[in-house]
């Protein structure tokens, strides 16, 4: 027999659930299985069928399932039992039976509708502790020097990552939104069927508060997952990948620009790749590029990433973010800022790591070199590359 699959209301909807059921049964959808988000359906003939939901605190059950004897009392007043799923358990019977109601006072469903408004709240204060552990746990392990030095840190994080993958940025913001969104809408919704309920309004005539915030939600819904889908093919549809950084224009430095040679094929002692990628983003366009020398006595290296933003206050927000945070987003550190001639700001992070602005460009780097350069030599050649020789991010 053929089966479909679709999305179902969510918990705290629990008329909304019912009419659901019913709406499916009289196109030919019988359900079958309800899981946490889809329900599965059988394809039958049309049938005009009643479901009605009991809410079971099924933590505190045998098997933490409904107990055989309260679907017993169910169905010998006629209704049949037909799935459930952690909380919500529905039961279905024939339109034209003349079957008992559940419940047949407001005041007596009360108490099953404050199950679910103490597990959101359970839920609520146990993603909440959740996140405080893994919180002082990286604190703990990342050896911030202070509280606000670390939530700075991770602020610095999140919008590097809003700079460099929108995509993924909108996508984790998406997640997170609709997790604790669900969850106080779900106790904001409880609340409203309980005080329905004492004012003596019968269950099935509550109209379900999410169901008012549903088209709207929908709308958010479809702007933000086409902001993700459309973000993430940009990025995906521009990337370009080469193997020698060197062999390509762009406002960066290179091994060869110092006159350091590197290992030929067959020779080399680290067997490092070099890697040269680049993508457009939303604010402007991305390159990363890795070059090592790969020789026995020289392990000389550059990490350089660099952005091209439009916006001026990204681009000055995205600058200081990485001056605090360093290459690997690791640890905080006290930068100087110092002056270059034809350099727009400078920002020295580490004895081997800088920030560069110029223009709408803005550099990244983690370098070491064995030659004897100085860090007064490396920011007088990116000068000159940024200032006439190689300005642009194309090929």
């Amino acid at each position: 027999m053929k089966k479909k699959y679709y999305f179902h209301p969510s918990s705290f909807s629990l008329s909304e659930i019912e009419e659901f059921y019913e709406e499916k049964a009289r196109k030919g959808l019988f359900l079958e299985k309800r899981g946490d988000y889809l329900s599965r359906f059988l394809v039958d003939e049309p049938k005009e069928l009643l479901y009605r939901v009991e809410v079971v605190d099924y933590k505190k059950e045998e098997n933490r399932k409904i107990s055989e004897v309260q679907v017993a009392v169910y169905e010998d007043a006629g209704w049949n039992y037909v799935c459930g799923n952690k909380y919500i358990h529905v039961f279905s019977a024939d339109k034209e039976a003349d079957v008992p109601e559940l419940y047949y006072e407001p005041l007596e469903q009360i108490e099953t509708v404050k199950i679910l408004r103490k597990s959101d709240i359970k839920a609520i204060f146990t993603t909440l502790i959740l996140w405080l552990f893994i919180f002082f746990i990286n604190f703990a392990s990342f050896q911030a020097k202070s509280v606000s030095g670390f939530t700075q840190m991770i602020r610095n994080n999140l919008y590097i990552m809003l700079i460099d993958t929108p995509s993924l940025f909108l996508a984790v913001s998406l997640i997170l939104f609709i997790g604790i969104g669900e969850l106080i809408l779900g106790i904001y919704s409880s609340q409203y069927y309980i005080s329905k309920l004492r004012k003596g309004i019968p269950f099935r005539e509550i109209r379900p508060f999410a169901k008012k915030l549903k088209p709207w939600f929908k709308r958010i819904m479809a702007v933000s997952v086409s902001a993700i889908l459309l973000t993430g093919l940009l990025e995906v549809a521009s990337i370009q990948k080469e193997k020698d950084p060197s062999a390509m224009d762009g406002p960066y430095m290179t091994l060869e620009d110092f006159g350091i040679e590197k290992a030929v094929d067959g020779k080399q002692q680290n067997n490092l790749e070099d890697s040269y990628k680049r993508r457009k983003t939303i604010w402007g366009e991305v390159v990363k590029t890795e070059e090592y020398s790969n020789t026995f006595h020289n392990s000389s290296f550059f990490y350089q990433d660099v952005y091209k933003v439009r916006n001026a206050k990204l681009r000055k927000n995205l600058a200081e973010a990485f001056s605090e945070s360093g290459y690997f987003n690791l640890y905080m550190y006290e930068q100087e800022k110092i002056t270059v001639p034809g350099l727009d700001e400078v920002y020295l992070v580490s004895e081997w790591q800088m920030v560069v602005v110029k223009g709408d460009l803005v550099i990244r780097m983690l370098y070491h070199l064995d030659e004897e350069i100085t860090r007064e030599e490396i920011l007088s050649k990116l000068s000159e590359i940024l200032n006439g020789r190689r300005v642009s991010l194309e090929k």
